[in-house]
């Protein structure tokens, strides 16, 4: 179990990525699975299947090129169906796309947003301080 979690965590397995195919196929071989694939748009009960997505890298730098967030140190950093951004933001422009839970300040949030289209990242409440004009990518 603890070499499954291990091999596991870091992927970022959001419903319809590669990271959740490969995460499905990676149970498969140690318990029977019947993985059922559903197109992306197809109405189920009240929701719709979301269209795959998928991130490789992703980052927010400040001026001086210093990482202050990494997708590769956690997947939570990025919101799920984000869409890409390559630019220098001001602090005020980031916090608009930024997401945090003052009541978890060493926490980093889960966001998504299946169907809207914005960018947007997640971040360790106590974090915020360190955000000047900054650098994004992904």
């Amino acid at each position: 179990m603890i070499k499954l979690i291990h091999d596991l965590w870091r992927k970022n397995r959001n419903l319809i990525s590669d990271d959740y195919d490969q995460s499905l196929e990676y149970i498969s071989k140690l318990i029977p699975l019947k993985i059922h694939k559903i197109p992306s748009g197809t109405k189920c009960w009240t929701w719709t299947i979301p269209e795959k997505w998928s991130v490789k890298e992703a980052w927010i730098k400040d001026l001086d090129g210093n990482i202050i967030l990494d997708f590769k140190d956690n997947p939570l950093h990025v919101m799920s169906y984000s869409l890409p951004i390559n630019k220098i933001v001001s602090k005020e422009e980031l916090i608009k796309h930024i997401h945090t839970r003052a009541d978890r300040p060493n926490s980093i949030p889960y966001e998504f947003k299946f169907y809207e289209r914005d960018w947007g990242l997640c971040i360790e409440h106590n974090k915020l301080n360190n955000l000047d004009k900054i650098s994004i990518g992904f």
